[in-house]
């Protein structure tokens, strides 16, 4: 699975502006299209933006989520990262430039 079209459950409630419970409530009733059990369920970009026209949702609004979740994604693997090889200096730094 390529990283950048799959969302957990707590990413997808996020982009939709709802609770989790709301996320594995429309998967199971066959609303919202996920695959995996549990931890593991991930939700395809395509099948959340269908889901969110369908709900009523603004696609623009939701694609702009969309872009910051992978936005905030991507910086909190690389923190995790630089945090793993002990370079927590770097990472403040960067978090400084990324807030100006």
């Amino acid at each position: 699975m390529d990283r950048e079209e799959w969302f957990t459950v707590p990413e997808a409630a996020r982009i939709l502006g709802v609770g989790r419970q709301a996320i594995y409530d429309a998967v199971r009733e066959g609303r919202l299209k996920a695959q995996g059990r549990g931890w593991s369920r991930r939700i395809h970009v395509a099948d959340l933006l269908a889901y969110a026209i369908r709900t009523g949702k603004d696609p623009k609004t939701v694609i702009q989520r969309i872009q910051e979740e992978r936005e905030a994604s991507a910086w909190e693997v690389l923190g995790w990262i630089l945090l793993g090889l002990g370079l927590t200096w770097l990472l403040a730094e960067l978090l400084k430039g990324k807030k100006k």
